[in-house]
This record gives structure tokens, sequence and C-alpha cells, in this order.
């Protein structure tokens, strides 16, 4: 591939960086704290996983590699963002202590964080 084309390649690897960067931050990993009435904060926590893929070169017959000229270029780029909870900082009475959410089926997750609901408003009793 000739100089021009990986150039090509490489901004289209640039912008596809760029716009995923903009799709997620440090907000999405650790969330907004959360405050309990009894003086308890909850600071949601998550992971990001991102995947992506992209290439491109020049096509069509070419017989002679000249780089002062353009060549038909052809790119694409795909890519997939998982957010997924993994637990919560919780921070009371000036101790610090991570409730992890076992990484199984969503209907454990949200059977977890009911119980971890009803356990916390059952202790202010």
């Amino acid at each position: 591939m000739a100089k021009l084309g990986r150039k090509k390649v490489e901004n289209l690897n640039l912008t596809l960086v760029d716009e995923l960067s903009k799709l997620t931050n440090e907000n999405h990993n650790i969330g907004k704290p959360i405050n309990c009435d009894d003086g308890t904060l909850l600071i949601p926590v998550s992971k990001t996983v991102i995947g992506y893929l992209s290439g491109g070169g020049e096509y069509g017959e070419v017989k002679l590699f000249d780089v002062n000229k353009n060549k038909p270029f052809l790119g694409g780029g795909g890519a997939i963002i998982n957010f997924q909870p993994v637990g919560f900082l919780q921070l009371k009475n000036g101790m610090a202590n991570f409730i992890k959410i076992p990484i199984e089926p969503i209907e454990k997750m949200l059977d977890s964080a009911i119980n971890f609901i009803n356990g916390n408003t059952n202790a202010q009793k």
C-alpha cells in the first residue's frame, strides 16, 4: 500500500478512536455518588470494554505506485461498547468497603441490588 493509502487508514483509525472517546468517559466508570439517609455514601463502579475494527486500502489495478497521484481508496470501521456494572464503593463512618456485583445474568444482578437495598433499609430500622 502506498504512503497515501496508509495515511488514509491512519486517519480513519484516529477518527474512529476520537468518536469512541466521546461516547465514554470517567463518569461512565465512576458513577454519581448516592447519599443515603444514614450518612452512607455509595458510588457506583462499572467497567467499559471497547472493541473496534477498521481497515482500508487502495483498490483497482495499480501498475505504477506514484505517491503524488490519488488512488481509489476504500475504508471502513465498526465498534462495540459494553458497559458492565462491577459494584459499589461504600463509604460509611470513615471506612471504605467495596460491594462487588457478581458477574452473572442480569436477573441475579437485579436480585443482588434489591437485597442490598432491602438490607440497608432493614439496618436503618
